[in-house]
């Protein structure tokens, strides 16, 4: 998401879908989807298919991640 704002990155089109989740305890949650997006950075064409790994924990109320991974998909 943060090359989404980059300023060097142009996003044309981009969705998620097929979203899992197994949840660790009550405060922690791995989550994975799809991503399909098309849009360049740096003058590089991003991948056009990920599939997307984010671990989210809920500290002091609120939800932060403090990880998140992206594997791209070869010829998609």
């Amino acid at each position: 998401m943060k090359d989404a704002t980059d300023p060097g990155c142009m996003v044309d089109s981009f969705s998620l879908s097929d979203f899992s989740y197994i949840w660790l305890d009550d405060d922690t949650v791995m989550m994975t989807y799809n991503a399909t997006q098309a849009g360049t950075c740096g003058g590089k064409e991003i991948p056009g298919k990920v599939v997307a790994s984010s671990l989210w924990q809920k500290k002091s109320g609120r939800w932060v991640s403090p990880f998140h991974q992206e594997t791209p998909m070869p010829g998609m």
